[in-house]
């Protein structure tokens, strides 16, 4: 029985190691680009993204990162919910607090396709779907996502909502923090050029955006910088 014991708690301790791993990115990074370390960390955001679990860390060094190498426009960066992303290091770091955001600047950008020709952009930058509270957007740029997809089925389809960010409840929860991150150059043909969160009657849609900053987004119908649907039962801290 003790050894029983004794496996099922040494499992468990593993599991809860593997399920909070950090991982790193650097555009630059010509080690094994395995993601464990700065020196062999990913050049690719997404090859992060597809390995990371909630309570996952990624840490993000300066450089400009898309969605797509190619011209698929219904792309997103799509963190899973719980997975925390800090964007801005230099890529010698080792812990949160020695980042500098504004000084090495990690720019997600939508401009896919022909480089400075939006007509081909991602229809939205980075979308969240049913986001948790654990879930943070921490330190980047995103910029130049074009929602102007005029067969969309609806609206407040995403692809011609969030040209930045789309943030979606559906019939559940969005509890996301979206924090010292500027919004630059979006833009929608409906609503939130910027940002766009959205729910359900049902759902509870409660995102925080701390030390934010919006400028030249654009939208066609209304919330240029951010538009919000849906209401909310929950409170959220500050």
């Amino acid at each position: 029985m003790k050894n029983i014991f004794t496996f099922l708690l040494l499992s468990g301790f593993c599991c809860f190691a593997q399920a909070q791993s950090r991982h790193y990115v650097h555009a630059s990074a010509a080690g094994t680009n395995n993601g464990q370390s700065w020196s062999d960390a990913f050049t690719d955001l997404q090859a992060a993204l597809q390995i990371a679990q909630a309570g996952d860390e990624i840490w993000v060094a300066q450089g400009t990162y898309f969605p797509t190498n190619s011209t698929d426009r219904t792309i997103s960066f799509e963190p899973a919910s719980g997975v925390k992303l800090f964007g801005g290091f230099n890529g010698s770091e080792t812990d949160l607090s020695q980042r500098d955001w504004q000084a090495h600047e990690a720019i997600l950008s939508g401009d896919i396709g022909i480089s400075g020709d939006s007509t081909d952009n991602s229809f939205t930058v980075m979308y969240l779907f049913q986001s948790d509270s654990n879930t943070i957007i921490d330190g980047f740029s995103l910029c130049m996502g074009i929602a102007n997809d005029s067969f969309a089925s609806g609206t407040r389809d995403r692809t011609n909502c969030g040209g930045g960010l789309y943030i979606d409840a559906g019939n559940w929860d969005a509890f996301p923090t979206i924090q010292n991150c500027r919004f630059w150059r979006n833009t929608a043909l409906s609503f939130g050029g910027g940002g766009m969160t959205n729910g359900t009657s049902s759902a509870s849609v409660a995102p925080r955006f701390v030390d934010c900053i919006f400028e030249e987004n654009r939208s066609f119908g209304s919330g240029g910088g951010l538009a919000r649907f849906g209401g909310s039962w929950a409170e959220r801290g500050v």
